[in-house]
């Protein structure tokens, strides 16, 4: 459909791109799909889109503001899901496949197999409790939480 390439970041460009840095806790399930229609006047007329979400608890905060905090619930949207949306309206609309390069973090955890790790989330912009992945594989093992806030006290 879409042509989609990946440029891989550095930890400090995660960090910036970062308005939260928690340790968490998955929930099951953890990732869950909505179905959003590509034209709301006409839902049934397209496939729908597939927006990826994951709900998880948080533990500790390593960065960012109080809320949310040890214990509340977090549900990150999937790393660029407004540009997944808009090459899915563009092909089922206009017949033409889109390309896109996305920011990704080459990170070797399987959120799918751990059982707490360390997410970086961004604010969906105007919304103050909804969150996304700055970009895809935006996470670490807890293990690296020393190395995390020793870059975030250097950078902030």
């Amino acid at each position: 459909m879409s042509q989609i390439d990946y440029e891989f970041i550095p930890m400090e460009e995660l960090i910036n791109a970062s308005d939260g840095i928690y340790i968490v806790e998955k929930k099951e399930p953890c990732k869950q799909i909505e179905l959003i229609p590509i034209i709301m006047e006409s839902p049934n007329k397209y496939p729908p889109h597939r927006r990826f979400t994951y709900q998880f608890t948080i533990i500790s905060t390593l960065y960012g503001p109080d809320t949310p905090g040890p214990g509340d619930e977090i549900i990150v949207r999937a790393a660029h899901d407004d540009i997944d949306f808009n090459l899915d309206r563009r092909f089922y609309l206009k017949g033409r496949e889109g390309s896109a390069t996305l920011f990704a973090y080459n990170s070797a955890v399987d959120i799918y197999s751990e059982d707490d790790f360390i997410i970086f989330v961004s604010r969906l912009p105007g919304k103050e409790d909804a969150f996304q992945f700055p970009a895809e594989n935006a996470y670490l093992l807890t293990k690296e939480q020393d190395k995390v806030k020793k870059l975030v006290d250097q950078m902030r």
